[in-house]
């Protein structure tokens, strides 16, 4: 795929490739072709990523390539240059743009490359959840948790109680007789509970989950 050959028309565009085969460089090249070929501002850009490390190498990589075309103007330096670059200038040059103008379009992006947005999807999502706490209705300084083993643990108690809700009430009768407390009201003795489920299980026509009817710890 010629990077320089993309067209920059606002359209949609998927990039499809596996790890390590330049997703991160074509991004990098399609943010410098739009700050110079279409004069769009570093705060007027948004990329999103799922690491911070993936985050931070965009970032640097898409200053370098300012910087190394900027090397490339003042110097013809071409050490640091790749292919791709020369010929997108070699193209663009054509287009009635000095050097000059060139490297002073390059010097104000890096000034401003602070207001360019690199940022993962869980900020990004998270700064607007901050940004419009009220008029989503959601309390102010929320918190987005990345373990979600808490949360598996709890859809699991919940279905492990509904289904305890809904066996036999004498069964349930029986159960609560053993009297052992837990954060439930009662404790379940694992051993009764599962020899229940057992017996009343398949006349109710359950297919037995162990990670879903064992007691909770």
């Amino acid at each position: 795929m010629d990077i320089n050959q993309i067209k920059l028309d606002n359209k949609f565009k998927l990039v499809e490739a596996s790890a390590g085969t330049g997703k991160s460089f074509t991004l990098a090249h399609i943010v410098l072709r739009n700050v110079l070929e279409k004069k769009v501002k570093p705060d007027e850009i948004l990329l999103l990523s799922f690491t911070k490390n993936t985050c931070s190498e965009l970032r640097d990589k898409i200053l370098s390539r300012f910087h190394n075309l900027k090397l490339y103007l003042q110097s013809h330096n071409e050490s640091k240059i790749d292919n791709t670059l020369k010929d997108w200038y070699l193209n663009f040059k054509d287009k009635d743009k000095s050097k000059e103008k060139i490297i002073s379009e390059i010097d104000n992006f890096i000034n401003q490359f602070y207001k360019l947005k690199v940022t993962t999807f869980h900020a990004f999502c998270n700064n607007i959840i901050d940004e419009y706490s009220i008029e989503i209705g959601v309390t102010q300084d929320p918190y987005i948790e990345n373990n979600i083993d808490n949360l598996y643990k709890d859809v699991i108690d919940n279905l492990w109680i509904d289904d305890f809700l809904n066996l036999n009430h004498e069964l349930i009768s029986a159960v609560n007789k053993k009297k052992i407390s837990s954060r439930f009201g009662s404790r379940i003795n694992k051993s009764f509970f599962s020899a229940a489920v057992g017996m009343v299980g398949p006349l109710a026509g359950w297919t037995l989950r162990p990670c879903i009817y064992s007691a909770p710890p």
